[in-house]
């Protein structure tokens, strides 16, 4: 994807979708996943299906950046924004509504995404850039401190300014080619105010703990994708698909539903499916946290992801990869690394809001006084900048934390929705359990030699 190229709308094109084929009533755009479903009020046949395929690759065929803000209006269309990468139309209810089947599109992969997108810098960067930026500036405040003239601190106070404010820099100069101001746009124009009125320290230290903060959000960012990674790593690579009396390695892309496979003992089940010859049974713990393996005979389900741990056995593929249980399973984390908590959106709102509202009182205090450090004094009193660094700081870090002990959380929402349990249900004991037995006590019968009872057992 082309950072260059323009920003459209997807509201014409779910336009021109709806007006070819009236037999679709829903169709909702999920962009984080990649995907676009469709609701019909009847099944369509499996020409119609195509034709509809066919139309919706050629409009979301890739080649744009997509846009989740509303689309206004449509004679056509009703529009709901569901989440921040989930966006719904539908046609207008009629009296008796049937009910909806719906079908999934997989959108090209590497391609579409939300936008506008973030520019992932690297964590190790910010954080040597911000201990510049730290260094420089404590050493020019204890100069200045120490008498020391302008000549010895300016060289000083220039490069913590520019550590500081590289990445923020950067970001603010993308933002304002989208036509967009946001937090990082005041923080730059506050020190550089400071540096203006010579309040050199002031400046440097605000550029130090919000490129400290903005570092250490990055790290955390980074050790929840390792996570991501490690799950994409164990997925299934390849699979042994039957063609005519032999079977053939295949890629796991390349497997489609009714195919038929061979699932070796010990192997991961490639896709779900359905036993067609044999018997087996699955280790499952990695999908449901049951411990204990589930037997699996003819005509039984098996679910991707999941541990042959019987014997070698054939089976029929219900579902590709992409719609696979363990690619769900991806999908859900990798969506909710991007998606944000209730108490974040909500401070990215309000920041939005007070961030014109502080410029206007600091511009108010300006021309009231004509004092230029009072404005400025006003500006960083009024900013909303701690409670916007603050929530995702700390949302992301427990998420993270979580990560390296083995926990893979939801996404902050689910953190957000902990906090105020006070009561936790578990479905099953090997949620909580090991999965291995352990023995506690031996109780004989009188007149039974204790060892001799546990010999008979282990053998």
């Amino acid at each position: 994807m082309q950072n260059s190229k323009p920003l459209l709308s997807v509201g014409p094109k779910v336009d021109r979708i709806l007006v070819r084929h009236p037999e679709v009533k829903q169709l909702r755009i999920d962009s984080a996943a990649r995907e676009i479903d469709l609701g019909f009020y009847r099944a369509p046949s499996n020409r119609l299906l195509q034709r509809v395929s066919a139309s919706v690759h050629r409009e979301f065929d890739g080649q744009w950046r997509i846009s989740l803000a509303r689309n206004g209006n449509s004679p056509l269309f009703h529009e709901h924004h569901i989440n921040d990468h989930v966006l719904e139309f539908h046609r207008a209810h009629p009296p008796h509504e049937a009910r909806v089947i719906w079908k999934r599109i997989q959108l090209p992969r590497w391609r579409n995404r939300p936008v506008p997108p973030e520019v992932a810098h690297d964590y190790r960067n910010m954080l040597a850039l911000a201990a510049v930026c730290g260094a420089n500036g404590l050493a020019g405040f204890l100069l200045q401190r120490a008498g020391f003239s302008n000549p010895f601190l300016v060289p000083l106070f220039a490069l913590a300014y520019f550590s500081g404010g590289w990445f923020a820099t950067q970001d603010v100069w993308r933002g304002l080619r989208q036509r967009k101001i946001d937090i990082q746009f005041l923080m730059v124009f506050v020190a550089l105010g400071a540096a203006t009125v010579g309040a050199w320290t002031e400046g440097a230290a605000l550029l130090f703990l919000f490129s400290l903060s903005n570092a250490l959000e990055q790290f955390a960012n980074h050790r929840t994708t390792k996570t991501i990674e490690s799950l994409l790593k164990t997925a299934p690579q390849r699979a042994l698909r039957r063609h005519g009396e032999s079977w053939v390695d295949v890629s796991i892309e390349e497997v489609q539903r009714d195919d038929e496979l061979l699932i070796k003992a010990g192997e991961l089940f490639p896709v779900d499916g359905v036993i067609i010859e044999g018997a087996t049974s699955a280790d499952e713990s990695a999908l449901t946290g049951e411990a204990v393996p589930v037997t699996k005979a003819s005509g039984g389900a098996v679910l991707s992801g999941a541990v042959n741990a019987g014997e070698t056995f054939e089976m029929t593929a219900t579902a590709p990869a992409g719609e696979s249980t363990y690619a769900g399973i991806v999908r859900l984390v990798t969506a909710a690394q991007t998606a944000k908590a209730p108490f974040v959106r909500l401070a990215d709102r309000y920041a939005l809001i007070f961030l014109p509202v502080t410029l206007g009182i600091a511009l108010l205090a300006w021309l009231i006084s004509g004092d230029l450090i009072r404005s400025l004094a006003v500006l960083v009193a009024a900013t909303p900048c701690p409670l916007i660094l603050a929530a995702p700081v700390a949302f992301v870090a427990g998420v993270a934390q979580a990560a390296r002990r083995g926990i893979l959380v939801k996404g902050g929402g689910a953190l957000e929705a902990l906090a105020r349990a006070h009561t936790v249900l578990f479905d099953k004991t090997g949620t909580l359990t090991v999965g291995g037995a352990r023995l506690l006590s031996v109780e004989v019968a009188p007149g039974e030699n204790v060892d001799h009872v546990l010999t008979l057992g282990a053998s």
